[in-house]
């Protein structure tokens, strides 16, 4: 179960290269922050990790052809109540003297 939670972030950080990354740096024409990282270090770091575990057979790719998306679904499902728990939790981050952007 581990290596499908694992993958499936991966396949989620591997999307992320692309959407909204170097896809905005495109459409904006300029250079938007975090395109060198995601290119440097999760497209070749998240494709090796899906490719050698399905060669080494840690990952099946019919499981895991539900797993992964499942898993991307949670993920961007999940960032609407981080951002609310954020701004809920932003007033007692700053009352306690932890500065925030």
């Amino acid at each position: 179960m581990a290596a499908y939670a694992i993958a499936g972030y991966a396949l989620a950080m591997l999307l992320n290269v692309f959407f909204p990354h170097v896809l905005a740096t495109i459409a904006l024409r300029q250079y938007m922050p975090g395109t060198a990282t995601a290119l440097l270090f999760n497209l070749p770091v998240c494709s090796m990790l899906l490719y050698v575990g399905v060669q080494d057979g840690s990952i099946s790719t019919d499981k895991f052809a539900w797993f992964g998306p499942a898993s991307v679904a949670v993920i961007l499902a999940s960032i609407p109540v981080l951002f609310f728990i954020g701004r809920k939790a932003r007033p007692a981050f700053l009352r306690i003297g932890i500065p925030l952007p």
